[in-house]
């Protein structure tokens, strides 16, 4: 079986035999450019052992899976359920800048209700399928999303500083330059215990992304039409249903 590699100066990619689990992929070149802007510089040989932890990873049947990660799908263990309480979806509309739109609305998560790696592999499904909406997109600042944490009716039982972490890593170091702004909306009293928690954990840069917003201050990111009815836009669509 033939995979691909990257060898140390980048310069090239070849084929090598592999026996011992699912060939690799070769990343485009779109992918690999975004891993250089995520490392801030143009230095090929400082992205290479990156990309190639990334086209491991994807190779890899971590978190419990039977199958490589770049396989998960809504058939994957655990991913219906997960998409059943309604706390994560993508909006049918992107935002005003063309970037799809994953919303989180922490109040329904509950941390002990799946393991840590259930809810890996539902958060690797909810990014591959906005990957999925960015495909054919020729502007790099087109190619990331919009997450909006809706921090509503929160309450510190819903706060998962195991899942923050993991998150942040898997966006890190395997979906770099994907995030293009995070909005914590509605975020309560209590939260200003948690955020000194979580956001040392963020580059410097990420944390010039992320931006506290009230509903009405929405309409700086998402137009009416494309905007859910529950943040008083004209988008109708039944993303869950409410307790």
């Amino acid at each position: 079986e033939k995979v691909a590699t990257i060898d140390p100066s980048f310069g090239s990619w070849r084929g090598s035999s592999r026996r011992d689990g699912p060939a690799l992929e070769v990343p485009s070149e779109a992918t690999m450019r975004r891993f250089l802007r995520g490392l801030n510089q143009q230095d090929p040989k400082i992205a290479a052992p990156r990309i190639r932890k990334y086209i491991e990873w994807r190779a890899s049947n971590s978190y419990g899976l039977d199958h490589p990660i770049r396989e998960i799908s809504i058939e994957t263990a655990g991913i219906r359920e997960q998409i059943a309480t309604g706390k994560c979806y993508i909006l049918t509309n992107k935002d005003k800048q063309g970037r799809p739109v994953c919303v989180v609305h922490v109040r329904r998560h509950d941390p002990a209700a799946q393991s840590k790696d259930e809810l890996t592999r539902f958060g690797v499904y909810i990014l591959e399928t906005a990957e999925k909406m960015l495909e054919g997109t020729a502007d790099p600042e087109k190619e990331k999303l919009l997450i909006i944490f809706d921090l509503g009716s929160v309450a510190m039982s819903n706060i998962d500083y195991a899942a923050a972490k993991r998150i942040i890593y898997m966006l890190t170091y395997f979906y770099p330059e994907r995030m293009g702004a995070t909005l914590l909306l509605s975020a309560p009293t209590l939260f200003s215990v948690a955020w000194p928690v979580i956001r040392p954990w963020l580059h410097p840069n990420t944390q010039e992304k992320i931006h506290f917003v009230k509903p009405d201050q929405l309409s700086r990111f998402i137009d009416p039409q494309a905007m859910p009815a529950i943040w008083g836009g004209e988008d109708t669509t039944e993303y869950f249903k409410d307790d």
